[in-house]
């Protein structure tokens, strides 16, 4: 059946060539597709929720730098396994997390969230980041949550503000119950009893503390 398909259109070298030429000239007018198109456009799990407008303008790495040419983006939005709003509402009122403008799981056993984006800034480490640190340690501590993950890709210090903030809430949980997620990096530097899939405590967050307190040349 293929054969006889092929067989009756029969088509000249000429012809071909004609074709493609026609082709390639046809693509090389077409205008620049949206790049929007190659961005997420989740749908929550919820319907009756409202998904909130978005334009994605960057793509951003895990460290929060950017990763592209693009204009940048002023909130980050970052679609997650697993992420702890209350923890993160916890700290954003006491201005010690950036402002969180939304947080609702999308198909795909994702969380969407989308909060304010800052600047950090790349300087020696002053001993007010402890004290920031310290006292959202103790906000989520109080209400029974570990944020378990205090090294400092997670702590944003914003030297125009003289303050410090935590960023990334997929880890923290509850004290005792919660664990650490299976991919968790031993090599790493962490108290000896924290090994990937192993019960959160509170106790982890004050070594990790600890350790911040001398990069800060600080007493606790």
């Amino acid at each position: 059946m293929l054969q006889t398909t092929l067989s009756a259109s029969p088509v000249s070298s000429g012809s071909c060539h004609a074709v493609d030429y026609h082709y390639y000239d046809s693509v090389s007018n077409l205008k620049p597709p949206r790049l929007s198109c190659l961005y997420p456009n989740p749908t929550l799990v919820d319907r009756s929720k409202t998904l909130p407008a978005l334009t994605y303008r960057q793509f951003l790495s895990r460290a929060g730098r950017p990763t592209s040419a693009l204009v940048d983006l002023g909130n980050t939005t970052t679609s997650i396994a697993r992420y702890n709003e209350v923890a993160h509402r916890l700290l954003a009122d006491a201005d010690l997390a950036p402002k969180l403008h939304f947080c609702e799981r999308v198909i795909g056993d994702l969380y969407m969230v989308v909060m304010d984006r800052f600047q950090e800034d790349n300087k020696s480490v002053p001993a007010t980041v402890w004290k920031d640190i310290n006292e959202a340690v103790r906000i989520l501590h109080a209400e029974g949550i570990v944020f378990g993950d205090l090294r400092d890709p997670n702590i944003l210090y914003l030297a125009s503000e003289a303050c410090a903030m935590l960023v990334d809430f997929d880890w923290p949980g509850k004290d005792g119950e919660c664990r650490y997620p299976a991919t968790l990096n031993p090599s790493n530097a962490w108290p000896e009893d924290v090994l990937p899939y192993s019960i959160m405590h509170k106790a982890h967050d004050t070594w990790q503390l600890d350790r911040l307190a001398i990069l800060c040349k600080c007493t606790p």
